[in-house]
């Protein structure tokens, strides 16, 4: 006989200050065995086991999702043929008006071992404070979710559990992994992230199977050289953990398109990093890195590079390899100045450098025709290469907190422009061809020296926000101004 599959879905539903929340024991899971099985008498209204076994035996799914559960019930735990199991969010009941949070998990878990053929398990948000050691005999488990509880260590026994292919152990506590996790040689997705990991074993390494790894927010600060062995990666997040170096087997990962190396220590990359031809994202914000290998230029299918927040000094000219590169992220280092091969990045979208030392621009800079957002902020930047306004594609350009006294009548080049920030600048005047940025929306021109402003800037009729604060504007000169977007939607912050 076809099995019959049921979801049980509990939802917290409010209306008003009413609040309703399910409850479950052996009554409230009869009720929706009914519901899908008509005959269903209840569970104690059977006049033997076998009886009551021929209907349980023919469910093989139950989920139970924000409920109350103290216990597993007994009508549950005779599903023998039961191969997925979703008790989730299961911390905090309401009552009288408040949030209750259970005093424990649920305390029959050790019962758990019974249903023998479930291959999908989540006890996700449950209040676990250890882990229940008996689901290491639920060994045709394919899927394991024990993310969000208060688990420190993990059983040896895990290795028990040959037929993982993920495994879910986020957000808890976990201070280390057991060799035997070695054991698990088909797992295809491990998840550790948020929990208190140190180091990992070598014995990582044996889990070849691993196309997915997912260890960010820990405190490891040594990866073991086996780490290379994982050669079917192809996603790594390593971000805010606390390493300084990578090993040189990391190059060994030609498989992954996702590095996550954010928030770390790391002051230097391997020349090996080359060696991952087919990332498209590498994140490295939030380091201590001075300078890049030449090798970087290897990896031409990266279309995001994340670099901010670093200790740059220069980039080398094999950057310019990158031409699949849509966002290059480099605000927050030292950088001086950029090499011309950064012109190169023809399907560039992004480009971020605010924060730097730079003092001038490359002529290249416009060769970057589909570049919609560019951020020269907090640089030392004099005046503006024409060539800049030879980049027609923008929408975002915000140069604000350099040494500008002018702009060119360029800008008017620059139709597409949404968003133009010029505060804090040396600015005493605007050419009146800032008039032709029809799609405008925002003018920043705060905290210059301005005194008046052309009048063909009241041509800009999408202008919502024009920001003209700490500049030298006469009475007169406001006044006129406000009448010139006196019928328009404007908003003029003096």
């Amino acid at each position: 006989m076809k099995k019959l599959f049921i979801i049980i879905c509990f939802l917290i539903a409010f209306a008003g200050n009413m609040f309703s929340q399910q409850f479950i024991n052996n009554e409230t899971i009869d009720h929706i065995i009914q519901k899908k099985y008509d005959n269903w008498k209840g569970y104690d209204n059977y006049p033997n086991d076998s009886s009551r076994a021929e209907i349980l035996n023919k469910i093989d799914s139950i989920k139970l999702e924000d409920v109350v559960i103290f216990k597993i019930p007994e009508v549950i735990l005779e599903m023998k043929n039961l191969k997925y199991l979703s008790i989730t969010r299961n911390r905090e009941y309401f009552v009288r008006y408040e949030w209750k949070e259970l005093k424990h998990s649920i305390t029959n878990i050790s019962e758990i071992k019974r249903l023998k053929n479930l291959e999908y398990l989540s006890l996700s948000s449950c209040l676990l404070d250890t882990f229940p050691v008996e689901i290491c005999e639920l060994i045709n488990l394919k899927h394991l979710d024990l993310e969000e509880n208060n688990l420190v260590f993990i059983p040896n026994e895990i290795g028990n559990l040959v037929n993982l292919n993920r495994l879910n152990l986020g957000f808890n506590w976990i201070i280390e992994l057991p060799d035997e996790i070695g054991n698990l040689k088909i797992l295809d997705s491990l998840t550790l992230y948020h929990n208190d990991i140190k180091e990992l074993p070598s014995a990582i390494g044996n889990i070849t199977s691993l196309t997915f790894l997912n260890l960010s927010d820990n405190e490891i600060n040594e990866l073991p050289k086996e780490i290379g062995n994982l050669t079917n990666l192809t996603f790594l997040n390593l971000s805010e953990n606390e390493l300084s170096y990578l090993p040189v087997e990391i190059g060994n990962l030609t498989k992954l398109t996702k590095l996550g190396l954010s928030t770390n220590e790391i002051n230097e990359l391997p020349n090996e990093i080359g060696n991952l031809i087919n990332l498209n994202i590498l994140s490295l914000g939030g380091n201590k890195i001075t300078i890049l290998p030449e090798e970087i230029g290897s990896l031409t299918a990266l279309t995001d590079l994340w670099l901010n927040e670093n200790e740059l000094i220069e980039l080398p000219n094999e950057i310019g390899n990158l031409y699949h590169l849509t966002n290059l992220l480099l605000y927050r280092n030292h950088l001086t100045k950029l090499p011309n091969e950064i012109g190169n990045l023809v399907e560039l979208t992004e480009l971020s450098l605010s924060y730097n030392e730079l003092t001038e621009l490359p002529n290249a800079l416009k060769n970057l025709i589909n570049l919609t957002i560019l951020d020269l902020s907090n640089n030392k930047l004099s005046e503006l290469t024409n060539e800049i306004f030879d980049i027609t594609s923008l929408k975002d350009l915000y140069l604000y907190n350099n040494q500008l006294t002018k702009i060119s009548y360029e800008i008017g080049n620059l139709k597409n422009l949404t968003n133009l920030c010029l505060s804090s600048n040396l600015i005493i005047q605007l050419p009146s061809e800032i008039g032709e940025l029809r799609n405008l929306e925002s003018l920043n021109l705060a905290f210059n020296y301005i005194t008046c402003l052309p009048k063909e800037i009241s041509n800009c009729k999408n202008l919502t926000g024009l920001f003209l604060k700490e500049n030298n504007f006469s009475e007169e000169e406001k006044q006129k101004i406000i009448s010139w977007f006196a019928d328009s939607e404007c908003n003029i912050i003096w």
